[in-house]
């Protein structure tokens, strides 16, 4: 392969992964605003304010890595377990955050630092 088709190819991943990046923040933006506009049933350690935050973080993000971080930071400082790490339906609220952005990101394999 030739240094340009090395370049054309890099690109074109970079601009796959920068839309399944665009995509996952709109998707995540209507999920969070339809989860407080509906009034759905939330840990009571997390308020709007912390769905909100999420939203502004992830619109921000520049790699998905940086989403999964700000949920794995918010569990661990959930020492009470009212929060980030209860549970809703049977799973710990922000595991299930991250099994969604893992797999809108087919990220079934989490880097060892994100391993339980």
């Amino acid at each position: 392969m030739k240094v340009s088709e090395t370049q054309v190819s890099d690109f074109e991943l970079e601009r796959a992964r920068k839309k399944d990046l665009d995509e996952l923040k709109e998707e995540l933006a209507r999920r969070a605003a339809d989860f407080l506009r509906e009034g759905r049933p939330k840990p009571e350690g997390i308020g709007d304010k912390q769905i909100k935050n999420l939203v502004v973080m992830a619109q921000m993000a520049v790699i998905p890595l940086e989403i999964k971080a700000f949920i794995e930071y918010q569990m661990g400082r959930d020492s009470g377990g009212q929060g980030w790490t209860a549970e809703i339906n049977g799973e710990p609220f922000g595991r299930a955050l991250l099994k969604d952005v893992n797999s809108h990101f087919n990220l079934a394999q989490p880097l060892p630092i994100f391993a339980d």
